[in-house]
């Protein structure tokens, strides 16, 4: 899955956060103004002017008002408008049925313009920006995330006499969103430029970042400077509670209210990056609070921020402690915004007094040893020794010349009237600061994350991989990772090393190999160093993903036209599950890739543009193309790219056939394969070269090869008459015999029943010779009738003979002497 998309939204966000103010950041949704983004339509944008006012009057009435620092330091003048969707402002419509509202108001000479609202009421889809002219300075998106439920809402200054106040209403909500403007501020006071050295507070103020403030950085983080009202400063601090959840109570002082506080801005990490310098760094706000209780008897004020939701703990909040029990401090130290000045601190290292301030129960600063307050600093907290809030700036004279007498309410005495929400029963009069990125506890082993398995996988197999955080104070050297797939058995895998706080490591667990379809993972530490974990709200995590072994990948470029912020898209299955989407764009002209894993299935691609004129304008074509890894194209834009709206394109994903014999009858049948591919080989004939019925055209044995089953011998005079070893054949053929019987298989004439020769042989094998077997001329061997010198040397020739001989005279079956002994009888005898 591409990042590219990303990553070019982040850099354009991060050059319009960049042109705002020093790393500003107001809690919002993102995004670009639709005005930003169309240039097709004619804006008109409708301007009110603020009417004039004597500056140097009201000046002059701070100088007065100031004196004692019991009021908001102001910096602007309020004009009451009451301006509505309703009653100004001009409406646009969209070619997708949208339509975006519009004002400008402006007033000249101002450092900067914000505003309040006294309605704030965003449907769902619903966008508010505000901005300067130039569109330099942005604010939001602001959406129905921001609703609160008294409808007030208020935006931080921007840097500008010229701002316009952009509300955008989806087709499907028309007529449902609330927007009413109560006032405008126009700030005479420069609360931004940090070219005038912020130097609005007294020299003897000290940065928060300087060495003297060490030890109070969390403290330090409690505290916020507050936009009151639309045109005054003050100062207040997160407070903790005994459940130690990070609630959002506020406290400040009483004399800041006057008006509705649910347009009050909080401005947090207002401060310097360096000691001697004002070098402003990144800064965060919260928009809208809730006054909670409030009171003059100590000058106190509670309020909670942020729509009851925990601060974001990105701003680095810490909420502070504070000890109601009313003991005298030995030493002090307030931290606060002096003149709406950088965080400055102050140290008083006497023991506080009790006074009476403005009818109020007060601890009394005799004089700061180092530091001062001024007005601005109004509601800031005071600490004591142990780093504790007793009380907040009602008011004083003390200053940088003049450096005596600060008069706090007194925390103890504002307790019971606030003690329901910060210790509910009230019988915790002192608690210590909390802090949401800080371990709390020994050992606590936080499953951080499951990075994989996440998503579609185009395998049967995964890896999982979790994130390990030390979120405890203690290192550690050893867990264990217990996990599961759907609901199984519980695996587990044992990790040991040095992991100190804070830190966190990833560990891989062995390879699961899966079925295809959806899955859930689920994953949790246990055992840190062979304990018990202390907070075992943070040990588990799960993941849902999807196995798809015969998964079809498919890889879908976009390009964007002369209008990337028009253009969107998404891919849903075949329920209309929207499974990946992306858009609008930043960059013209520039193509973004994506590659996903799908299973086999129907799908449907959507690619939007919000004007309706495609992904085309005035000769600037983009395009898009689904493809799928086999070459399959299945979505792709018309040509000229003007398809309207919406382009709608339905496809199915098949995996291809795998081609072979799919015959099972076939000699060369392929299981795997799903497409005959016509090359099946039928049976057809004996194959087997030593089988009686071998073919040797046949190239698929049928089964029906017989092998030799019949005993016959040898039959080597061919006299049908066989003798010696049997041998198996399939059958009679010529040189063998069924029957093994003959006595002389080398002499053709000697077999069973076989007629007499007369040559003095046992013809007939009944083991005698006689009858027509004997010979008229016994050893007239070569029949010349004589039995002379030449018929001896052919009985010398068959001396020795063994069976079967031409010189057996005595019928023996040999040739031996005793038959030379009978030759010699007859020699030179005639045969007559």
């Amino acid at each position: 899955m591409t990042t590219l998309k990303p990553l070019l939204k982040l850099a354009l966000c991060a050059c319009l956060m960049l042109l705002y103010t020093q790393g500003f950041a107001q809690i919002s949704q993102g995004g670009s103004p639709a005005t930003f983004e169309n240039n097709k339509i004619n804006w008109h944008v409708p301007v009110m002017e603020m009417p004039p006012f004597d500056v140097d009057a009201m000046l002059a009435e701070d100088e007065i008002n100031n004196e004692f620092k019991d009021a908001p330091y102001r910096f602007g003048k309020n004009f009451v408008l009451g301006r509505n969707l309703n009653n100004s402002g001009q409406w646009h419509e969209l070619p997708n049925g949208d339509r975006v509202w519009l004002l400008k108001l402006t007033s000249p000479g101002a450092h900067s313009l914000n505003l309040s609202f006294d309605i704030f009421k965003i449907p769902e889809g619903g966008e508010v920006f505000v901005y300067s002219a130039d569109h330099l300075h942005i604010l939001g998106a602001f959406t129905s995330e921001n609703n609160r439920d008294d409808l007030g809402f208020g935006t931080y200054p921007i840097p500008s006499d010229e701002i316009i106040v952009e509300y955008r209403e989806p087709a499907n909500q028309i007529g449902t969103g609330e927007l009413q403007i109560e006032t405008l501020t126009h700030a005479y006071r420069d609360l931004d430029v940090v070219a005038r050295g912020i130097g609005d507070s007294g020299a003897c103020n000290n940065n928060v970042i300087c060495p003297v403030s060490a030890g109070w950085e969390d403290q330090i983080n409690s505290v916020a400077m507050i936009v009151v009202n639309g045109n005054g400063i003050c100062t207040g601090a997160l407070v903790n509670n005994t459940a130690n959840d990070g609630h959002p109570y506020f406290l400040t002082a009483n004399h800041c209210l006057g008006g509705s506080v649910a347009s009050w801005v909080f401005r947090f990490n207002w401060q310097s990056t360096t000691c001697s310098g004002n070098n402003v760094g990144a800064f965060d706000t919260v928009s809208g609070s809730t006054l909670l209780s409030s009171g003059a008897g100590t000058d106190y004020a509670l309020l909670e921020i942020n729509n009851g939701n925990p601060v974001p703990t990105a701003y680095n909040p810490f909420y502070a402690g504070w000890d109601a029990t009313g003991n005298f401090p030995s030493n002090q130290v307030a931290i606060h915004h002096p003149s709406g000045d950088l965080k400055k601190i102050s140290f008083d290292t006497d023991a506080a007094g009790q006074a009476t301030f403005g009818g109020a129960q007060c601890w009394r600063i005799f004089d700061w040893e180092d530091g001062t307050t001024e007005p601005g600093s109004s509601g800031s907290p005071l600490f004591d020794q142990n780093q504790r809030i007793i009380g907040q700036l009602y008011g004083g004279q003390a200053s940088c010349s003049n450096n005596v007498n600060d008069y706090y309410g007194r925390f103890d005495l504002t307790f019971p009237s606030i003690c329901t929400y910060l210790a509910p029963g009230c019988s915790n009069t002192v608690i210590d600061g909390y802090d949401p990125n800080a371990p709390s506890v020994a050992l606590d082993a936080q499953l951080l994350n499951v990075v994989e398995p996440d998503g579609i996988y185009c395998t049967s197999n995964v890896t999982p991989e979790v994130t390990v955080r030390n979120a405890g104070t203690t290192t550690l050297t050893s867990f264990t990772i217990e996990y599961q797939v759907d609901g199984g058995a519980t695996m587990s895998q044992a990790w040991s090393g040095a992991l100190a706080s804070g830190n966190t490591v990833n560990v891989t667990l062995p390879q699961q190999t899966l079925a295809d379809g959806a899955h859930t993972f689920n994953a949790s530490v246990v055992n840190p160093n062979g304990g018990t974990d202390e907070n075992n709200t943070n040990d588990s995590g799960s993941s849902s993903f999807s196995t798809a072994g015969t998964g079809i990948t498919i890889d879908f470029d976009i390009t964007t036209d002369n209008y990337p912020g028009e253009t969107t898209w998404d891919l849903r299955d075949d329920q209309g599950t929207i499974l990946f989407s992306d858009g609008p764009y930043a960059a013209t002209q520039t193509t973004y890739s994506y590659s996903y894993c799908l299973p086999e299935g129907c799908y449907q691609l959507n690619v939007y543009d919000s004007f309706g004129d495609g992904l085309q304008y005035q000769g600037v074509i983009g395009d898009y193309i689904l493809v799928d890894e086999f070459g399959t194209t299945h979505a792709q834009m018309v040509a000229g790219g003007n398809f309207g709206a919406q382009a709608t394109h339905d496809f199915c994903l098949t995996l291809p056939g795998i081609p072979g014999c799919t015959d099972a009858t076939a000699c060369n049948y392929d299981p795997a394969a799903t497409t005959d591919d016509g090359s099946c080989i039928l049976p057809n004939g004996c194959t087997d070269a030593s089988a009686c019925n071998y073919d040797p055209a046949a190239t698929c044995d049928d089964g029906s090869c017989t092998f030799p089953s019949m005993t016959f011998y040898v039959d080597g005079d061919s006299d049908g008459f066989g003798a010696g070893a049997a041998v198996l054949l399939c059958g009679p053929e010529a040189g063998y015999s069924a029957v093994n019987t003959d006595c002389d298989d080398m002499n053709g004439n000697v077999y069973p029943g076989a007629p007499g020769t007369g040559e003095d042989i046992d013809n007939n094998c009944d083991g005698n010779i006689d009858g027509d077997e004997l010979s008229a001329c016994p050893g007239d061997m070569n029949g010349d009738g004589n039995r002379d010198i030449a018929d001896l040397l052919m009985m010398l020739a068959d001396y020795g003979c063994v069976g079967g001989c031409t010189g057996d005279l005595d019928g023996d079956g040999n040739t031996s002497s005793s038959d030379f002994l009978t030759f010699l009888s007859f020699f030179g005898t005639p045969c007559n």
